[in-house]
């Protein structure tokens, strides 16, 4: 966490703000994968990242140039969206070179289970 309270503050409130609009959605689509309502819930997903594309343009990690635990519960989401069958375009290339920094990061690639490795190769 930030040294300053008020970045401390603004962390709390990105992590509040990214619980309901991207991790409950990536986890209510994980739980709908093979059900009658997978393709909704993947809209559902696939639209909070398109509303929070601009905010990866902004600094070198997700709302600060120091990485931070909001990097830590974005990684993995992103870690699986091509295994959740969302392919990011051109418009998401901030998005996209986030991650490649992220993902690059060695404990990250230390993180990853093996199953979670297989998702990318």
């Amino acid at each position: 966490m930030p040294v300053s309270p008020v970045d401390r503050a603004k962390v709390r409130l990105a992590l509040a703000s990214l619980e309901t609009d991207i991790v409950f959605p990536a986890i209510e689509f994980d739980q709908s994968i093979g059900t009658r309502i997978e393709n909704s819930m993947r809209k559902k997903l696939r639209s909070a990242l398109n509303a929070s594309a601009d905010l990866f343009s902004v600094n070198k990690h997700f709302l600060n140039d120091d990485f931070t635990i909001i990097d830590c519960v974005l990684a993995p989401i992103l870690w699986r969206l091509e295994y959740f069958g969302i392919n990011l375009t051109s418009d998401h290339k901030h998005m996209k070179d986030y991650m490649e920094r992220v993902f690059s990061r060695e404990a990250f690639q230390h993180s990853l289970t093996e199953d979670e490795e297989e998702m990318h190769l």
